[in-house]
């Protein structure tokens, strides 16, 4: 298989603290209200022409059916997407998000197709959506920043807090495949009612601070009975009684927390993080 021609893009990973799912027979309206978040780890995606279309992750060939999707939508060409992440899929990174957006903006470039940001944003909005791999992470990676969304699909409208900068940790114990949550309606009205209490709490809080936010995000994670991993109560009851403000990154089996739980939490791998504003764009 012979490339010649190739186009690279990037975006960053995200992390989801609340959501809300709001359905809307319009899936470029769909998707979620809450609290969310972009870190300074970056997803990059290689597109290039090739015989049949076909995704590596991490040097992996895997089947991504949100990617495919979204290239059939951009082209007919079979093309080769490339995908390279420091962080794992399925862990409530965002990263399936991050990839088809970052991979909307390399296919454009490849190919010259000439569509603006905003238009590769929906389609990689619209193809989380249908696949069920996400409800807000393409909107919160398009922004940047740290996030009170408002208002569901995209655009959509909301309010940014001054975190950038600051720090948090992830705690990764394992996936949790995200389209069995949101396709379970009765777990999806727990959600939102949990959701609508936590949120509506947030707006009382005069000078909220981001440990505020972590602690709403466990109340929602418990209230909305998305917290049931035995090894996550532990490990959240067992940080708490540290002094530590933690929860569960929406939807994977990590902890997120406010300090470096290494010598709390034993034998899985921690990572720092960053909150940063950074937003998807080419790479030269």
């Amino acid at each position: 298989m012979t490339q010649t021609i190739s186009a690279k893009a990037y975006c960053p990973v995200s992390l989801s603290l609340i959501f809300k799912v709001c359905p809307n027979p319009n899936p470029y309206k769909m998707g979620s209200q809450g609290v969310g978040f972009t870190v300074n780890k970056i997803v990059t995606v290689e597109a290039a022409k090739s015989e049949n279309t076909i995704v590596f992750f991490n040097n992996k060939r895997i089947k991504l059916p949100t990617l495919t999707y979204l290239i059939n939508l951009l082209t007919h060409e079979n093309l080769c997407i490339q995908i390279h992440s420091p962080l794992p899929l399925g862990c409530g990174f965002g990263i399936s998000g991050a990839s088809a957006l970052a991979c909307s903006l390399a296919v454009n470039k490849l190919l010259n197709l000439g569509k603006s940001k905003l238009f590769l944003t929906k389609l990689a909005h619209l193809s989380e959506i249908i696949h069920g791999t996400g409800l807000g992470s393409v909107g919160t990676e398009s922004t940047g920043g740290f996030l009170l969304k408002e208002t569901a699909g995209i655009p959509f409208r909301y309010k940014a807090y001054p975190y950038v900068g600051q720090k948090v940790y992830a705690v990764i114990l394992g996936k949790i495949e995200t389209p069995t949550i949101l396709q379970n309606k009765n777990l999806g009205d727990k959600i939102n009612i949990a959701a609508d209490l936590v949120l509506n709490k947030i707006k009382k809080i005069n000078k909220i601070t981001l440990p505020d936010f972590l602690d709403c995000s466990l109340e929602f994670a418990n209230r909305s009975g998305l917290l049931t991993d035995q090894k996550l109560i532990n490990f959240t009851d067992t940080l708490k009684t540290d002094n530590f403000h933690v929860t569960m990154a929406m939807l994977g089996r990590v902890l997120i927390t406010d300090k470096n739980p290494s010598s709390v939490v034993k034998n899985y791998p921690v990572v720092k993080l960053i909150i940063s504003d950074q937003t998807a764009g080419l790479l030269d």
